[in-house]
């Protein structure tokens, strides 16, 4: 009789653990399954915001915004900064004119440089090469880079905003 009482202690026993760890595998499973559609959702938000250009934000501010004297940028060399909350190469070309272009490249967005020594734009991401008045020369770029309007005031350069008409990367 003690046999007997033994063993259906022990498919209690069994029993309640086969549903304890019927209900952990049940968990990890979920949570495994879980984890699993989150990474792919990321994967798939990602592709689809790669392969659509982010929409831009007002091309600038209302207010003209300083950016150098005219002492700060000598003919042939450049200066990059931030207006509104885009990036803006202002240069003075061999003339001594003064021009202010969109950093953005218009491929995919990477930040072109100005190269002093060849007097061009240059966009690392893909070799896009574009002249000092921000004209596609060669590489991918589809259009040139837009301009940005400038003044300037006893001996300072002021960014004004986007030329009218013109429309910055993926906008």
């Amino acid at each position: 009789m003690r046999g007997q009482k033994m063993s259906k202690v022990n498919i209690i026993d069994q029993a309640e653990r086969t549903t304890e760890l019927t209900t952990r595998r049940d968990f990890v499973t979920w949570l495994l399954g879980g984890a699993i559609f989150i990474s792919a959702l990321a994967a798939v938000w990602s592709v689809i915001r790669f392969i659509t250009p982010p929409k831009s934000a007002p091309a600038s501010p209302t207010e003209a915004q300083l950016v150098a004297s005219v002492d700060e940028i000598p003919r042939g060399a450049g200066k990059q900064v931030v207006f509104g909350s885009k990036p803006v190469w202002v240069i003075q070309d061999k003339k001594g004119n003064y021009k202010a272009f969109s950093a953005i490249c218009t491929h995919l967005g990477c930040i072109a440089e100005w190269q002093q020594d060849k007097q061009i734009f240059f966009c690392p991401c893909h070799a896009g090469v574009l002249d000092e008045n921000g004209k596609v020369i060669s590489g991918p770029p589809p259009r040139p880079l837009p301009p940005y309007n400038l003044e300037t005031k006893d001996d300072r350069i002021y960014i004004t905003g986007l030329k009218e008409g013109e429309r910055l990367y993926g906008a």
